[in-house]
């Protein structure tokens, strides 16, 4: 599973066996797509994120409702990987309206190449891919995001303060983001191991600190929890 999953938005489930269960010796660090022996990432392993079971454990669907879009809403996914929710979001921006736009972020372009491959036909708001991490969320224009989601990649990210800066920064005011990742007390059938793994309360803490407010927290799909919160 997003952040920062980054999943590659998942936990890389591309890298997990056939178990959903990390290959012994591979621990990621998914905001630099690079192992702790200094691997970088298969690209080639990234179809794995879009393999048919996963939409039934987390589906797209729910994302977006939790998002709460709205026509012409503009939607950050950071840690997009494949597209696996920037895709269906940016489809749902279509339905509401003509004006919306999603940007799929992710440090690794091959990532892009799967994204870009499922878009022949589908009727969808614009996705403008933006190759980084944290610090070229500083680098966009500050105030100019409504929604952003982090899904399956938190948890990877090395520098968190940083990042909600970041979130606080290309927000607009009352703009929305969505942390859905895995529970410490969910199965470690999938996703990471438990010592990885963020308490919820503690992430809506962190945010409370970094200009954000009214806090939900929620648990999401069977063993996932959401943190929604607003810029102030």
């Amino acid at each position: 599973d997003r952040g920062l999953e980054w999943m590659v938005t998942v936990l890389f489930s591309g890298a997990l066996d056939n178990h959903g269960r990390w290959p012994e010796g591979w621990v990621m660090h998914q905001e630099h797509h690079h192992c702790s022996h200094g691997r970088l990432f298969p690209a080639e392993a990234a179809a794995r994120l879009d393999e048919p079971t996963r939409k039934s454990r987390q589906p797209p669907e729910t994302l977006i409702g939790l998002l709460d879009l709205f026509s012409g809403a503009k939607v950050l996914d950071f840690g997009a990987g494949t597209g696996f929710f920037a895709v269906p979001i940016a489809q749902h921006l279509r339905k509401l309206g003509a004006n919306g736009k999603v940007w799929a972020v992710d440090s690794q372009p091959a990532m892009f190449d799967h994204l870009r491959a499922k878009l022949a036909g589908l009727d969808l708001a614009p996705i403008e891919t933006l190759v980084g991490s944290t610090d070229e969320l500083l680098q966009m224009e500050a105030g100019n995001i409504d929604r952003v989601l982090l899904a399956n990649v938190l948890h990877e990210v090395p520098d968190r303060p940083k990042l909600y800066a970041a979130l606080a920064h290309i927000l607009a005011p009352q703009g929305l983001v969505l942390i859905v990742d895995w529970h410490p007390e969910g199965s470690t059938d999938h996703g990471p191991p438990k010592e990885h793994r963020l308490d919820p309360k503690s992430v809506g803490e962190s945010l409370s600190q970094s200009g954000f407010n009214r806090i939900e927290i929620s648990p999401c799909f069977s063993d996932h929890y959401s943190v929604r919160a607003i810029r102030s």
